[in-house]
Order: structure tokens, then C-alpha cells, then sequence
């Protein structure tokens, strides 16, 4: 998607770089909240998580 490492995401985000790791390694269900500041992190909208590529 964007040119982010995990541990820029999650400092952005304030989260840990382990937890943004396991969400990308689908480990977890993420929380519409949780997806939220993904979204708002990478700086796209939460629909284009969605989509396809």
C-alpha cells in the first residue's frame, strides 16, 4: 500500500511494532477502531483497506 516499515506505522499510531507485525500476519481480528487508525496512519481512507487490488 504505502511505503511505511510496521515500526513507522506503529509509532504513528501509537502501537507497538509487534502488533501492527501480527495484524499483517493475520494473528488478530482488528477492531473497526484498530482499522480506523490504521487508515488514518497510512493516510487513506478505510474503504481502500477493503478493496480489492
Amino acid at each position: 500500500m504505502k511505503n511505511v516499515t510496521q515500526e513507522e506505522l506503529a509509532h504513528v499510531i501509537d502501537k507497538d511494532q509487534q502488533s501492527i507485525q501480527r495484524l499483517e500476519a493475520g494473528k488478530i481480528n482488528p477492531s473497526f477502531l484498530y482499522l480506523q487508525q490504521i487508515a488514518k496512519g497510512l493516510g487513506m481512507p478505510l474503504s481502500e483497506i477493503f478493496s480489492e487490488p
